[in-house]
């Protein structure tokens, strides 16, 4: 006890003694404001709300009479990076940047820092977090920690530290989760925030996936494989199983999965294109983890299991579905089996919507048989008299019914082309 004689007193033993010393010596955290509020701006954010492509850069369109290349020119090197700063490339195309002399620890950002004014004020943002670590005596973990920081389109700056050993994000002050774990409405588990928090962890490693700056362990490749493993004879020998993806998706991604694994024994080195492809995956994966409330009381261990209170017929449905020969009740059932307590896999989706699709073709064949019939029952010579009560030159009691046939007909027509048309478009644009 830093120089101090712990002393006994009657009836008191000498552990507990400590014990007590030791709770009081503990070292108290100091209160104090937020890093919002003391540095203006500030706001913490996580990977999945990083605005790298909801950025879209546009630029003013530049003719050129000409552009000359000197004689012997082979420089086509990218402008020289500021000092401390060091530029990568994602395989989709978007420049981030990193640089390690700020901080003990490297720090991410894809503000483009060519652009001085902006290299200025994100080095401020940088120095004013420093500080603030500095002064509040704020103990980061040890280790394999990084800082990510974005000018966002709010006008003010995103950050998030990255725990690569936790496999977590993390932040200077208390963060609000509601918005990444709204999607599963249940009491949140530690165990259960983890699978989220480790799919946050995988999209910040696909956003910025360079080996120079965090290596792809080799575990990692492994621990995909066995993931992709159970998935594909899960969909083998399952009707409805959890996983995303059908059987045939699965395979193309083990095959990929298997090939990046053979290029890392063979140590020739992965690329970002190899490991963007392994970290988007992963997310995937741990983010359906975690809508599936995997490794708690209540996992849903089908798709079309649900861990809510079902669905209850209302009063409205219980009148009218029957009058509507039902068809109202089909498709509600079909959508709660689709959406299973409000989550939506996009391959039952894309069935749902061909299976609808398919279902308007069939009637748009009826309607346009109706329509010839009508029409040609109205060229028959003579049905103006059909109807002995209805004076000459009006419409007889069949012509009106035929007429109300018809435009039916053609109305359904229109609408079922027009709803065809929507969705085919919507299913090949998904």
């Amino acid at each position: 006890m830093s120089g101090e004689t712990a002393v006994n007193t009657p009836g008191q033993s000498s552990s507990s003694l400590d014990a007590r010393i030791a709770e009081v010596s503990k070292p108290q955290p100091t209160p104090h404001s937020s890093i919002s509020d003391e540095i203006p701006g500030l706001v913490g954010v996580t990977s999945s709300e990083y605005e790298r492509y909801e950025r879209k850069v546009v630029v003013e369109k530049v003719d050129y009479e000409e552009f000359i290349i000197d004689p012997l020119e082979m420089e086509y090197s990218p402008p020289a990076a500021p000092e401390n700063w060091t530029p990568f490339t994602h395989p989709e195309g978007s420049v981030y940047f990193q640089n390690k002399e700020l901080a003990t620890y490297p720090i991410l950002t894809d503000v483009y820092v060519y652009e001085t004014s902006a290299r200025e004020e994100l080095e401020d943002y940088i120095n004013k977090i420093l500080t603030y670590i500095n002064q509040h005596e704020v103990q980061l973990p040890q280790g394999d920690i990084c800082l990510v920081l974005e000018f966002r389109k709010s006008e003010n700056c995103g950050y998030y530290f990255v725990n690569h050993a936790r496999r977590c994000l993390f932040w200077l002050a208390e963060f609000d989760a509601i918005d990444f774990l709204a999607a599963v409405k249940v009491h949140y588990e530690p165990s259960h925030v983890a699978h989220e928090m480790e799919a946050l962890y995988w999209l910040h490693n696909e956003y910025f996936p360079s080996p120079d700056i965090h290596p792809m362990p080799h575990k990692v490749v492994t621990e995909l494989e066995d993931i992709l493993h159970h998935a594909i004879g899960d969909a083998l020998t399952s009707s409805s199983p959890t996983m995303p993806y059908p059987i045939d998706v699965l395979q193309q991604m083990l095959a990929l999965t298997n090939s990046v694994r053979q290029t890392n024994q063979q140590d020739r080195g992965l690329g970002p294109g190899s490991t963007s492809m392994m970290y988007r995956f992963l997310h995937n994966f741990h983010h359906e983890y975690f809508l599936h409330l995997h490794g708690q009381k209540t996992a849903r261990l089908d798709r079309d299991q649900p861990v809510h209170p079902t669905y209850k017929r209302t009063f409205l449905m219980t009148i009218f579905s029957p009058l509507l020969f039902y068809g109202p009740e089909i498709h509600s059932k079909t959508l709660q089996k689709t959406a299973v307590d409000f989550t939506v896999r996009k391959a039952d989706w894309d069935a749902v919507m061909a299976q609808l699709t398919d279902g308007w073709k069939q009637l748009n064949i009826y309607a346009t048989v109706m329509l010839a019939a009508n029409v040609a029952f109205l060229a028959i010579p003579g049905i103006e008299g059909m109807d002995d009560a209805s004076p000459p030159g009006s419409c007889s009691w069949q012509q009106s019914i035929s007429y109300l046939s018809t435009m039916d007909s053609l109305g359904s027509i229109i609408l079922g082309l027009l709803l065809v048309q929507l969705h085919n478009t919507t299913l090949k644009a998904s």
